[in-house]
């Protein structure tokens, strides 16, 4: 429950690394990877967070857990907040 994602309304905007950051919806996550975007995603209920780097047949993630180039489907279940920074 300490994720800024759980309050998007206070954790949207400008961060001190020039870079801002923005919640997206499921539906919306195709298009930044496209872009080499990567997106923040909500497993577990949210509470766990990975970053979705690619689609290749299926998202590819880095995991805080697994480690990084894992399919997701192959751990979770996506259930969001999704974010990017940009």
């Amino acid at each position: 429950g300490t994720a800024y994602m759980y309050k998007p309304s206070n954790f949207n905007g400008s961060w001190p690394n020039g870079k801002n950051y923005k919640n997206i919806s499921n539906a919306e996550i195709p298009g930044y990877l496209e872009r080499n975007i990567p997106v923040i995603a909500g497993v577990k209920g949210a509470s766990h967070y990975v970053v979705i780097k690619k689609n290749d047949g299926g998202y590819v993630m880095n995991d805080p857990i697994y480690g990084p180039d894992k399919k997701v489907a192959d751990y979770y279940t996506l259930s969001g907040p999704y974010g990017v920074f940009e």
